[in-house]
């Protein structure tokens, strides 16, 4: 299950959420360009790079992208959700913020708006029952997709990036129908659909959604390979090579067009307290200016795994320990090398917003 986003409270307390590659190797990287048009998806000759704007941390990430707007081709801003009826909504703290649309335009930025099934209440989980509504009958699906139709419009954005997550395997079908009717309503008037699916290593559960469809229709399929471990989960790499490797070795074998693949890379990190019993308790999610500030206090060791190409970090506070995996600019960089191997469209940075600031160095080695 992917856990890098539940309830409200919870993205707070998350996410406030080998081989190494050289920058001057990086600096050959061909991959693949978006221009203006749908048609000319094919046509792409260096590497995308995808940011989020969250809304619960919309002013320092914003501040990031103006920072970094030349590093960046696309942004996903994060302000929309279903209510129980599968009504598209903002979430009721989003600042649908025109000043981001229109900063992104200027500087040539594609601009996504991001519609999310997890809840505005205090619900816990990414709720698939309110996608059944939009997905059950043609007549739900066409309803929704006029609604993003009019929101893509009205906004002025270039595309949606629909971020349905948790789907049940009933649903693989329904949600199928849903990006191609939704892909064609898009592009006929000119807009970009990007479609975010949980990593997958094997056909043994593909959380509802079947990417050779996702890849034949919309024109970006973003697998989110990160929270190989989470935060109820044992303490471990949040997006290890191996697994990432994994990830990107299953889409190749579907014989996907893997300049319509954008992989995930997350820029965050988890803290696991070891409970009394000898048991890891729930994780808190860190941006990495917070697992910074958290070396700086307890004067930690730093260590890097060379196995996982991951940094972390154990400390001791109230006579507890506490072990810390996270992303830093050189596991970023190993990812990239993954990309570049699998020549994958580019890349999905989660999220802005007190990231590791030696990513763009090694991001801007890539333009």
């Amino acid at each position: 299950m992917n856990k890098h986003l539940t309830t409200r409270t919870v993205i707070r307390r998350r996410l406030l959420f080998s081989g190494l590659l050289l920058g001057v190797v990086l600096s050959s990287v061909a991959w693949p360009r978006l221009s203006a048009g749908v048609d000319s998806l094919s046509a792409l000759d260096r590497p995308q790079v995808v940011a989020s704007i969250p809304y619960w941390d919309q002013e320092r990430a914003f501040q990031s992208f103006r920072e970094h707007v030349d590093s960046i081709d696309h942004i996903s801003l994060f302000w929309y959700t279903l209510d129980r009826n599968g009504r598209v909504v903002k979430y009721r703290d989003a600042n649908v913020d025109q000043m981001i649309v229109d900063f992104a335009r200027q500087h040539r930025v594609k601009v996504f708006g991001l519609i999310a099934n997890l809840p505005d209440e205090e619900r816990g989980t990414w709720d698939w029952q309110r996608v059944n509504r939009v997905i059950a009958t043609r007549n739900q699906r066409s309803r929704f997709i006029n609604q993003v139709v009019r929101l893509v419009q009205d906004q002025g954005f270039d595309g949606i990036n629909l971020d349905f997550e948790e789907l049940r395997e009933g649903q693989r079908s329904m949600f199928s129908a849903l990006v191609r009717e939704l892909a064609a309503a898009l592009h006929q008037k000119k807009k970009l659909l990007r479609v975010a699916a949980e990593a997958l290593v094997d056909t043994s559960h593909t959380h509802g959604k079947d990417w050779r469809v996702i890849t034949q229709h919309a024109d970006q399929l973003a697998i989110m390979a990160f929270n190989e471990h989470w935060d109820d989960s044992q303490p471990g790499p949040i997006a290890s090579i191996p697994w990432v490797r994994r990830v990107l070795v299953f889409a190749r074998s579907l014989r996907l067009p893997m300049h319509k693949v954008y992989l995930g890379i997350p820029l965050y990190g988890y803290d696991w307290p070891l409970q009394a019993n000898g048991r890891y308790g729930s994780a808190e999610g860190l941006t990495y200016d917070q697992v910074r500030a958290r070396q700086q206090q307890f004067l930690v060791t730093k260590y890097f795994d060379g196995r996982s190409a991951s940094p972390w970090f154990i400390y001791q506070k109230n006579g507890r320990q506490h072990t810390v995996w996270y992303e830093n600019h050189r596991s970023v960089r190993h990812k990239l090398a993954l990309a570049k191997e699998f020549g994958v469209g580019g890349i999905a940075l989660w999220r802005l917003g007190g990231e590791d600031q030696g990513i763009w160095r090694t991001l801007a080695s890539l333009r």
